[in-house]
This record gives C-alpha cells, sequence and structure tokens, in this order.
C-alpha cells in the first residue's frame, strides 16, 4: 500500500472518529459502492447516496460503519 493510500485511510478514519462528516465525504471516490451481505437498504452506490446514510448513522450515535 502506498504512503498517499494509507494517508488517505487514516484521514477518513480520523474524520468518521471525528464526527466529521464533510472531511469524510472528500475521502470517498465519487462512485464509491457500500454493500452488505445480503442486499438491503444499506447497499448504496455513489458518494451522493452514501453520505446521507453516514450522516444517520452518525446522528444515531453509531460508531462504527454499517
Amino acid at each position: 500500500m502506498s504512503n498517499a493510500t494509507s494517508e488517505l485511510i487514516e484521514r477518513g478514519l480520523r474524520a468518521w472518529s471525528a464526527g466529521d462528516p464533510d472531511s469524510l465525504e472528500a475521502v470517498f471516490d465519487p462512485a464509491v459502492t457500500l454493500r452488505s451481505i445480503e442486499p438491503g437498504e444499506w447497499n448504496c452506490v455513489g458518494r451522493k447516496d452514501l453520505m446521507p446514510l453516514l450522516r444517520q448513522r452518525q446522528a444515531q450515535g453509531s460508531a462504527a460503519l454499517p
């Protein structure tokens, strides 16, 4: 893994831990995909679909990603 990739991952984790969804959003590729083991409401394609889910989870006090 390159230093740039490691730094990007660390920046994203710090943003999530700090409750900073705007900084976290900047880390994700516009075409990011989130899939659950079984298809469901948490499946997202694209940053525009993913960020509302993460903001909702954070507002619910969830410290872990879905």
